[in-house]
């Protein structure tokens, strides 16, 4: 019976960068044997939004290695060396690559794990391993693509599933009705409708306005309604002051801060509110 040392939930971009980083501990003899499960097919970052002309938010610098390693086989500028694409990409004078490219920089460092990860199963359940009354090992089960049953051991577990989307009560009973859809399989279903005259979009978030944009930009582009909640879009707030909460120090310093209870403060079910103090 193979007992890996780590089983990881899903192989998007954080498990990514823990192989890498277990990869990477392998020079100072840190040898973890460590193994991925993923449900898609095979790797996929937001397939179904990788629209045209979308760009990154964030620098390439915050990639899956460089603020760890900056001289690690697997940083961003070092995909661009590898695909002989390092010159073309200076001169774009940018910080932020496209998504169709950052896409692929995350799935060719995948692939340096395949033999790591098992796609196309589905984690059923993880069970724990008893001996005398005290949990020593995980059975973490899961089902392929053909129906099998997969059953692996590990003394360590990392989940990292990603997001799902969150449908709103109200719109529960219309789930079944092909022509509503959640934006992270925009790409798929609106193939199926390539004749709609009128499109309505639903919220006023980065992907609300790439697909309201997506969608005027297309030939013969439907009438699109952007419907929203506030009077108008607001530009996200990328200034220092805000990038600096996720720094690994401050990240640190609010994890360890003490928690208080907020006088006369709770939630509508009267729970009382849990608050970290923060000052910089």
């Amino acid at each position: 019976m193979q007992i890996h040392d780590v089983i990881g939930i899903g192989f998007g971009p954080s498990n990514i960068a823990l192989a890498i980083t277990l990869e990477e501990k392998k020079q100072d003899g840190c040898n973890v044997d460590a193994f991925f499960i993923e449900k898609q097919p095979g790797f996929a970052w937001h397939a179904n939004m990788l629209l045209d002309n979308a760009h990154m938010q964030i620098s390439f610098l915050k990639d899956l290695a460089t603020m760890r390693n900056p001289s690690s086989h697997f940083t961003f500028i070092n995909y661009l060396h590898q695909k002989q694409r390092l010159q073309d990409f200076i001169n774009l004078k940018t910080f932020f690559p496209s998504r169709h490219e950052f896409n692929d920089y995350l799935a060719w460092a995948a692939s340096h794990f395949d033999h790591r990860c098992a796609y196309g199963e589905e984690v059923l359940e993880v069970l724990p391993e008893k001996r005398n009354d005290e949990v020593t090992l995980l059975r973490v089960r899961s089902r392929d693509c053909n129906g099998i049953i997969h059953e692996r051991f590990t003394r360590n577990l990392v989940v990292s599933t990603g997001g799902a989307p969150s449908i709103p009560e109200c719109f529960q009973p219309l789930n079944d009705d092909f022509r509503i859809f959640h934006s992270n399989s925009y790409l798929r279903e609106i193939a199926r409708h390539e004749h709609a005259k009128k499109i309505a979009v639903v919220g006023a978030g980065q992907s609300a306005a790439e697909v309201f944009m997506d969608l005027n930009n297309r030939p013969g582009a439907p009438h699109v309604d952007l419907i929203m909640r506030a009077r108008a879009i607001k530009p996200s707030d990328d200034s220092p002051f805000v990038n600096e909460i996720f720094n690994a120090d401050v990240t640190d310093f609010v994890s360890a801060a003490p928690i208080r209870i907020a006088p006369h403060s709770s939630t509508s079910s009267g729970t009382p509110i849990m608050r970290r103090p923060i000052s910089f």
